[in-house]
């Protein structure tokens, strides 16, 4: 079977597929930004500030961003995304090369991951995920992980609880997340003053924790209008599960590299190619046999990743 290593990098990619995402830069922003709130906000002015955020979010490319495993070395990589699905994360240390791929676009995530046991991307179908292996292993829903760091959009029309009063002028409001067919309970912790979520916990129909999410040091982009955390702690008790991420800087709504080479799964020679959907999968390490057929595929690295010779253009950053 495969390691908790490889697992927790299937969650990482299922979870970036769906939209945003986020992660911490190095400078300290100078422009403070607006008061969401002057008083006890109710609780639909809450969901508005959230929604308000996310939906300024199109596209987002980060440099610089680092992912950080207890027990594992820290490893660099970067970023990009284009909201509702499409994203790519690589990531590399200065010795070993490329450690991994993780990406999605319109019809399907996969991950490559170096140090599996066996060489093979892994990939399956957002339509067919619900019913994957893999759901039944970490019921924490993909696309709970992009609201994690930070993209986070609620149902002005759906029941909301609260708000209820927390410790340092914050508030705390509880609503329900459908998954699979059923409501699991959400409680969202936002800072009292400028409204950006600063803890997300999501638990089971039996009251037991499934995910937590605590975000930090956030940072508001003047020209996009868009705040999101610098740092961003990922637990997941049921996987026994822990991981951090980070970043240094933000271009916000703009993309840098090829679209057709962006979102396109990576084609690796020497490679098997692992449906995690299909019922016959049983997450081991895959035997010899033809890849599946599936959508266009491009080589390993379609932009430069932190360290390539080839920088990243000087369009308009994150301050």
């Amino acid at each position: 079977m495969v390691s908790r290593w490889f697992m927790l990098l299937i969650m990482l990619v299922a979870a970036l597929a769906a939209g945003g995402a986020s992660c911490p830069r190095s400078r300290r922003l100078m422009t403070p930004p607006p008061a969401a709130f002057t008083q006890v906000p109710t609780a639909q002015e809450i969901v508005q500030t959230i929604n308000a955020n996310s939906e300024r979010i199109r596209q987002l490319q980060t440099a610089g961003a680092s992912l950080v495993i207890p027990g594992m070395p820290s490893l660099r990589g970067s970023l990009a995304l284009e909201r509702p699905r499409r994203m790519r994360l690589l990531a590399d240390t200065p010795l070993t090369g490329a450690e991994f791929d993780l990406g999605s676009n319109d019809e399907v995530f996969w991950m490559w991951v170096k140090r599996n046991q066996s060489p093979a991307v892994y990939f399956a179908r957002h339509a067919a995920f619900a019913t994957s292996a893999m759901q039944h292993m970490f019921p924490v829903p993909p696309d709970w992980l992009i609201e994690a760091v930070g993209v986070v959009r609620l149902d002005p029309q759906a029941p909301i609880e609260g708000p209820y009063s927390r410790p340092n002028g914050q508030w705390e409001i509880r609503s329900r997340l459908a998954v699979a067919g059923s409501e699991l309970p959400r409680v969202i912790v936002i800072d009292g003053t400028y409204g950006w979520i600063v803890q997300q916990t999501l638990y089971d129909a039996r009251g037991q924790t499934l995910a937590i999410a605590t975000a930090s040091q956030h940072e508001y982009d003047p020209v996009s209008g868009v705040t999101l955390p610098r740092l961003i702690e990922v637990q997941l008790p049921p996987a026994g599960l822990t991981f951090t991420l980070r970043v240094e800087r933000y271009l916000v709504n703009q993309l840098y590299g090829d679209p057709t080479q962006l979102w396109a799964m990576p084609r690796l020679d020497g490679h098997q190619y692992v449906d995690l959907a299909d019922p016959r999968t049983n997450l081991s390490p895959p035997v010899s046999g033809p890849a599946p057929t599936v959508p266009p595929t491009a080589s390993l690295t379609p932009w430069p990743v932190q360290g390539s010779r080839e920088p990243l253009p000087p369009p308009r950053r994150w301050r």
